[in-house]
This record gives C-alpha cells, structure tokens and sequence, in this order.
C-alpha cells in the first residue's frame, strides 16, 4: 500500500478509494472538486492520478468528520425532568435546542426510566 503512495501514481480512483478506505464516488468527487490532481482518460470515467504525496494520502484517510449534534449534558436532562408542566418549545428556547430533539430526549429518559 505505502509503497504506491510513496510512488504517488495511481491508474484508476478505484485504487486511491481502496488505499484511502473511501467510496469510489466520494474520490470522483474529489477529483472533480479539484483537491486531487489527475488526468482524464479520453472517453471513459477514469481518471490517472500522478503526483500524490503521501501527507496527501494521510490527510484524505484520517480526515475527522464532523459532529451535527450536541451531547446531553446532566445539567439538561435535569431541566428536562424537573420541569414537566413547560412545554417543549419553552425548553427548546430555554436549552437553545430544537423542539424535536426535547421530544427524543424525554422518549430516551423515559425508556431509561429516569423520566416517568
């Protein structure tokens, strides 16, 4: 494997998908968004990829995804128990969350038991 990425060719996205652990399609996209270099075959979708370092390769194989939600905090499951008379869009203001997640959250507490 490190042997390719030291050499830094590849003749197909396939390859560097496979190095890289990605999907074929998110490399294509890549390569469409101009973050990897390559040469387009004449009438096929293969691309010839040249000239790929290995800090590359490393960066495109760890790169960290992002998280699109907050944890719980005990300090919030504690509102979210103690203040049952409120309705969710007074604690989604309250708590600066979205009133479809008070509603998962208490469903989580209530099969945990802890909101009854």
């Amino acid at each position: 494997m490190w042997n390719k990425a030291i050499e830094g060719s590849y003749d197909s996205a396939t390859e560097l998908a496979r190095d890289i652990n990605k999907d074929t399609k998110t490399v294509i996209a890549m390569l469409n968004k101009g973050m990897i270099q390559a040469l387009k075959h004449r009438k096929q979708q293969r691309y010839r990829i040249r000239n790929i370092t290995e800090q590359q390769i490393r960066d495109m194989k760890y790169r960290p995804y992002q998280n699109h939600y907050k944890r719980w905090s005990a300090a919030e499951n504690y509102i979210l128990v103690n203040f049952r008379d409120k309705p969710d869009r007074v604690l989604a203001n309250m708590l600066k969350r979205n009133e479809n997640s008070i509603r998962i959250q208490r469903c989580k507490l209530k099969k945990c038991g802890i909101y009854a």
